[in-house]
């Protein structure tokens, strides 16, 4: 049966010495470590007195015996020579056999109630269970028991201790039998827990808290607030100290102590390029903290060709600050593409939170468009109502090897509610990457889009659909593709867009790309465009920079580059 226990030595054996004068022979290179790793004789040298050289050298028998018996080898067989040739330095041989290894034949481990009904400690029993018909090796043992009693200790057990604890071993059968019983005792509960912050308020910071008093302890829950504190960005320092009482009392008081962050302003500036919006220059001001309530304040400019906007936004925590906010958005676009011109002014409401594992955005915006497509210049007053879901899931952040994104949208306006148009429209979007092997991955993106709408025409381009650039369709330039009146791209009421992508990493943080693209901005029949391609990725400290060629498979010969940043998923 194979062991999910990794091999543990008990001693790790540190380079040899170069003068080392002990010869031994009959040992894997693990025995042989663990066993040169006890021997005290191994530690001396040429110039070490005789009498010390001969007294290390009669322990040495029973050092191998034991760093053997370590490893689960107990019928050890040891021939010993001490030699001293004349003008050089004295040499030990170790002859060993260790003879066949202790195999465990059976493990019973008893976990008290109530700690043993547990999950935690019922994943560990299997896990025990694993060591059957294993070799017997003491240093697992012992980290098999360390894991029992920390994780216990983890669940509030505190007083968690071995009341049995043995292996017997018989040589002769060459087998081994582990008995352990754990006694648990009491659980601690979280005591008494005391606030002291100079940044929020001490009810915003109680927010944060998972866990009331009374509750039993879980050093899980004790990590996730540490880990939410330090990850909301209201805090220079943070320190959660949980101990058991000394007071004799089963409990863990909590004390939470934060400073403000400095700066507690931030400044920012950047300059930046996509093949969408060409050059970029960004600037950005945080305030980080307009006050003890946990207020926040954000400013933004984008500057391109293509785009460029000035947003504003001001947040506040609603009834937890770690998910549970209120935003209000107001901001400035201007856009022109190769298919359209837009002037954009917005306002927005917006209540964020998550729902289980889903982040829930429901919101309300008004907007007013002044915008020019296909020679026809026309306005728009829109007050939009909508709700947004996104849930991604994924084992690393920079060069993840699964996971997957999926989001969805669903937004509309009414002539009865200040809007000079009616629609509904749906959009949905996901994303997949699997490894197939230790560098080649696969990526899976598709979109689709839905509208009904009463007067099509009038609406503005932020709410039809294009597809073309980027972070659609490679091999085509940002929304050119979709339905066309005279000539001109006017964009469509239907969506539907798929990638393939297999990329290779070929060393460190570089990775080769092939990919295929496909899809269609419509109103009624889709009509697919196709492009191909190849790329390379650098995975930067700052994220992944994606350098691509794609060539139109229904178009001209050209070759168009994309250059885009920003995570897998």
């Amino acid at each position: 049966m194979k062991s999910n226990w990794g091999v543990v030595v008990l001693i790790c054996a540190a380079p040899l010495p170069a003068w080392s004068a002990v010869d031994l022979n009959g040992l894997d290179e693990a025995q042989e470590a663990n066993v040169r790793a006890h021997l005290a004789l191994q530690d001396l040298g040429c110039d070490a007195p005789l009498w010390l050289v001969r007294r290390q050298f009669r322990r040495a028998e029973a050092e191998v015996r034991g760093a053997l018996e370590a490893l689960g080898f107990y019928g050890v067989r040891t021939e010993a020579e001490l030699e001293f040739p004349e003008e050089a330095c004295w040499l030990a041989v170790l002859t060993i056999d260790p003879g066949t290894p202790v195999s465990i034949a059976e493990v019973k481990v008893l976990i008290e109630e109530p700690l043993g009904s547990e999950p935690e400690m019922k994943k560990l029993l299997r896990l025990g269970q694993d060591l059957v018909d294993e070799v017997l090796d003491h240093g697992r043992y012992e980290t098999y028991k360390r894991a029992l009693v920390s994780t216990a200790q983890a669940l509030g057990y505190f007083d968690a201790r071995f009341s049995e604890h043995r292996v017997v071993v018989d040589a002769k059968q060459h087998r081994a039998e582990i008995q352990l019983r754990l006694d648990g005792g009491t659980r601690y509960r979280f005591g008494p827990i005391d606030v002291r912050s100079r940044a929020l308020t001490p009810e915003l910071v109680r927010a944060f808290v998972p866990f009331t008093e009374g509750d039993p302890y879980d050093a899980a829950q004790v990590s996730k607030l540490r880990r939410d504190l330090n990850d909301s960005g209201y805090f220079g320092e943070v320190r959660v100290i949980a101990e058991p009482s000394t007071s004799g009392e089963p409990e863990v008081p909590v004390v939470l102590e934060t400073e403000a962050p400095e700066p507690r302003r931030v400044y920012t500036v950047g300059v930046g390029y996509a093949t969408d919006t060409g050059l970029r220059l960004r600037g950005d001001f945080t305030d980080r903290l307009v006050n003890r309530r946990g207020h926040r304040a954000h400013v933004g400019l984008l500057l391109s060709p293509v785009r460029s906007t000035l947003d504003a936004s001001y947040r506040l925590p609603h009834t937890n600050p770690v998910d549970d906010w209120f935003s209000f958005d107001a901001g400035i676009t201007q856009e022109d593409t190769d298919t359209s011109e837009t002037d954009a002014k917005r306002i927005g409401v917006r209540h964020i939170h998550e729902r289980g594992a889903w982040a829930e955005t429901n919101y309300v915006e008004a907007s007013w468009d002044d915008f020019e497509i296909a020679g026809e210049r026309s306005t728009s007053q829109l007050l939009m109502f909508g709700t947004s879901w996104t849930r991604t899931e994924s084992d690393s952040s920079s060069r993840p090897t699964r996971g997957y994104r999926l989001g969805g949208d669903l937004r509309g306006a009414t002539r009865t509610l200040l809007s000079d148009n009616d629609f509904v429209q749906v959009r949905v979007n996901g994303k997949y990457l699997r490894s197939i092997s230790e560098s080649v991955r696969v990526l899976v993106r598709a979109e689709g889009g839905w509208t009904a709408k009463d007067e099509f025409s009038e609406l503005p381009p932020s709410v039809r659909f294009f597809a073309g650039g980027d972070n659609s369709i490679r091999g085509y330039g940002y929304q050119e593709l979709g339905p066309e009146s005279e000539g001109e791209v006017v964009g469509g009421s239907r969506l539907l867009t798929g990638s393939l992508e297999l990329d290779w990493e070929f060393r460190g943080k570089w990775a080769l790309a092939v990919f295929g693209d496909a899809g269609s901005a419509f109103n009624s029949t889709p009509e697919f465009s196709t492009g191909v391609g190849i790329g390379v990725r650098w995975y930067s400290p700052l994220g992944p920079v994606r350098f691509d060629l794609a060539h139109p498979l229904d178009g001209d010969d050209a070759v168009r580059v994309h250059i885009t940043v920003g995570p897998d998923l």
